[in-house]
């Protein structure tokens, strides 16, 4: 059953490989450590300029490259941002570990399925208090 079904989609793979090593390859150009913003705007643009160029060898996923392509340019100046600020890290998932952790006790220590409205509305105290008793 396996080797029909590959067989028959068979035709279908080699454009699927080709947008996954594109998507896969501005994944890692994002995810690039200690090099500077500049080289890496310079690797993703000509990547994203090569998959705009070459985007008729994916077939039908053609739509799908443009809307990433278009996505990724209308967020650009928002993708490097960090590269403008001294000492600022590229990815770091503390501040969001810290909120859900908070989300988590609260609604262990309220019974609550979601997260209270209390949190949106004095939710800076509530998140520093809490920040604090963990310390």
């Amino acid at each position: 059953m396996i080797d029909r079904g590959l067989t028959a989609t068979a035709q279908m793979w080699p454009p699927i490989r080709r947008a996954f090593g594109w998507v896969h390859r501005a994944a890692h150009i994002v995810g690039l450590e200690k090099t500077p913003g500049s080289a890496i705007q310079a690797q993703l643009s000509g990547l994203l300029s090569g998959m705009t160029a070459h985007r008729k060898r994916v077939g039908t996923l053609s739509e799908g490259i443009d809307h990433f392509v278009k996505v990724s340019r209308c967020y650009w100046p928002c993708l490097f941002s960090c590269d403008e600020i001294a000492d600022l890290p590229r990815k770091n998932n503390n501040l969001e570990q810290a909120f859900g952790t908070h989300r988590y006790h609260e609604r262990r220590a309220t019974g609550r399925k979601g997260a209270s409205p209390a949190l949106v509305l004095r939710g800076e105290a509530k998140l520093v208090a809490g920040l604090a008793t963990r310390q």
